[in-house]
Formats: structure tokens, C-alpha cells, sequence
């Protein structure tokens, strides 16, 4: 029988302990819905501005029309101020039609980020579950311990690549989290402390995300 050095074990057993492959899961999970909600409201958005951008586009048309009318009247130094009132309307509109075409570019970027983002955690989330399978199925002594241990240090890598993915960099030496926010072009920094739960730990870090 294979004997194992008892530092090697303690060693891959704290290793093993570290990580809580069902809180783990259930987290990247709960992440996966918010990313499915945020691209569902972003799609929902993206149909408003849309139903917005016609509207505005038959109102134009509808003013410029009235303008031509008005211009062909016998009585056009007496609409003056009409004319002058209309081609203000056009002005504003026509500004915001361009906020809405940056809008729905900007929100189909936004849309194209987060589908890519998801097939990303998708399959590091297959990855890791595939890990955690393989890692449960053979278990401490059905495996060497080089490929337990290749297993353990797997399934980290693969967390830190989904933390990564999310904006995450994680500071073990200071027990710190960097959140970076594209969005707001801003970092801000979580304390890990044994004294906060992981369900508040893991609502800060995603409000601030």
C-alpha cells in the first residue's frame, strides 16, 4: 500500500477545504442570472429606443411637411413665428435622434459584452463543474496524490480565471478584493473579514460591480 507523507496530506486536505465547490457553484450560478436578466433588460430597452427612434422619425417627417405647407401659404410673414417655433422642434429632434442611434449603439456593444461574458462563465462554470465531478468521483485515495492535487489546483485556477472574467482581482496577502467597474471607470476595494457573511460579501462585491 502507498504511503503518504503526513505534511503532504495535512497539505492537500487544508487545499481541499478551501474551497466550497456547492457555495462556489451556487454563486456563479446566481451570477449567470443576473448577467441572463441584465442582457433581457438590455434587449428590452433596446426594442424602446427603437419603438422611440420611429416615432420621432414620423414626427419629423410630420413636421417638415407642416413646414412646406407654411411656406407655401399667401400668409407666410404672418406664420413667421410658427416657422421659427417648427424648425426649433426639428433642431431638438434631430438631436435626439442622434442620442438614441449612440444609445442603441451603445446598448447593442453592451448586449454583444454580455453575451460574450456569458458563454465565458458558461463554460468555465462546465469547466468547473466537470472539475469538481472528476475531483469528488476519485477521490483522496482512488487518485495519486500529483493528481489530486492537479485537480485542487485546477479548480482554482478556473475560479480565478471566472473572478477574473467578472472584473474580480483578489488580493489573499491583504484579504482584499479589487472591484474594477468598467462602466464607471472606477476600483473600489472590498475587505474580506471573517466577521461579514459570504451572502453579504457576495452582494457587496456584485452591487459594485
Amino acid at each position: 500500500m502507498t504511503s503518504f507523507n503526513p505534511s503532504f496530506i495535512r497539505t492537500l486536505s487544508d487545499t481541499r477545504s478551501m474551497i466550497d465547490f456547492e457555495s462556489d457553484l451556487n454563486s456563479i450560478n446566481t451570477i449567470n442570472t443576473k448577467i441572463k436578466e441584465l442582457d433581457s433588460i438590455n434587449n428590452n430597452t433596446l426594442m424602446q429606443h427603437r419603438s422611440r427612434l420611429t416615432q420621432l422619425t414620423n414626427q419629423l417627417e410630420t413636421v417638415k411637411t407642416t413646414i412646406e405647407q407654411l411656406k407655401s401659404s399667401p400668409k407666410v410673414q404672418a406664420t413667421k413665428t410658427s416657422l421659427i417655433t417648427l424648425e426649433n422642434e426639428i433642431f431638438q429632434i434631430a438631436n435626439n435622434l442622434t442620442q438614441l442611434a449612440m444609445d442603441i449603439s451603445s446598448l447593442k456593444f453592451k448586449h454583444k459584452e454580455n453575451i460574450n461574458k456569458l458563454d465565458e462563465l458558461e463554460n468555465n462554470l462546465q469547466e468547473l463543474k466537470e472539475s469538481n465531478y472528476i475531483d469528488n468521483t476519485m477521490g483522496i485515495g482512488r487518485s495519486s496524490g500529483g493528481d489530486s492535487a492537479s485537480i485542487s489546483e485546477k479548480s482554482k485556477i478556473i475560479k480565478l480565471k471566472l473572478y477574473e472574467s467578472l472584473g474580480l482581482k483578489l488580493n489573499f496577502d491583504k484579504g482584499e478584493v479589487l472591484i474594477l467597474n468598467k462602466q464607471a471607470n472606477k476600483t473600489n476595494v472590498v475587505k474580506i473579514d471573517d466577521s461579514y457573511s459570504e451572502y453579504f460579501i457576495s452582494n457587496l462585491v456584485w452591487d459594485n460591480l
